[in-house]
């Protein structure tokens, strides 16, 4: 094995593991109670000890793929300092999860 394919092996083992734990830290989040993708950015980066930082866009994708299976679901609220925001919950069948 090449340095280049270990690096990339590795690479591809970081993002699964990332994956895996961005997944357990939002769950874990709506297990507790309904919050918005950027609130749940800024917990996830506290609880985690500031040892996981989730981009926005990794956290919409994730909760986006949620919604799809049905373990989430989402509702639009006015916000009292500024634009609407995009609540999330976990469905039934989250909970269970």
């Amino acid at each position: 094995m090449t340095k280049s394919d270990f690096d990339e092996l590795l690479a591809t083992w970081e993002g699964n593991y990332k994956k895996g734990l961005l997944t357990f830290w939002l769950l874990l989040i709506l297990h507790e109670r309904e919050a918005y993708a950027f609130e749940m950015s800024t917990l996830i980066t506290k609880l985690s000890g500031e040892t996981i930082i989730a981009d926005d866009n990794s956290i919409y994708r994730a909760l986006n793929r949620f919604e799809e299976i049905g373990i989430v679901s989402s509702t639009w609220r006015e916000s009292d300092i500024g634009p609407k925001r995009r609540y999330y919950n976990l469905t039934e069948l989250g909970l269970r999860l």
